[in-house]
């Protein structure tokens, strides 16, 4: 017979076992977002945003104002990427020449997955990305 503690104990590492494989992102899952074309709902602005992703760079178009802008993308960890501005086709989207944003990928399905953003302004942005092709 297993002593109370030893229960208590072990009935502890199973249930932490279990809380976190259910809070983690299914990194094989993250893969099948680092190329392809995809679709978003700027929060900001409430249009739709389209981008194209390689392995090195992003280029994100909104199709309503034509505003086209080129990132650098890194990844720092297997749900988790950094997207430098490198170029804009406007003067005013230039400004942010060089800033960068770090993505963390929090849950996907198949075709989708849901970000979180800690952006320099310090508000928490997060939203929905579908992968279009």
């Amino acid at each position: 017979m297993i002593p109370n503690n030893k229960k208590l104990l072990i009935f502890f590492f199973i249930s932490l076992s279990s809380i976190s494989a259910y809070s983690q992102t299914d990194i094989n899952n993250c893969n099948a977002f680092k190329k392809g074309v995809f679709a978003y709902r700027d929060s900001a602005t409430n249009t739709i945003r389209e981008f194209r992703r390689t392995g090195k760079h992003q280029v994100e178009t909104d199709k309503q104002t034509g505003v086209s802008i080129k990132y650098k993308i890194e990844w720092i960890s297997a749900c988790a990427y950094k997207l430098t501005q490198l170029y804009a086709n406007t003067k005013d989207a230039r400004k942010k020449n060089n800033s960068w944003l770090v993505y963390t990928i929090v849950a996907t399905t198949a075709n989708s997955y849901t970000y979180q953003c800690s952006c320099s302004n310090k508000n928490d942005v997060h939203g929905t990305v579908v992968k279009m092709e």
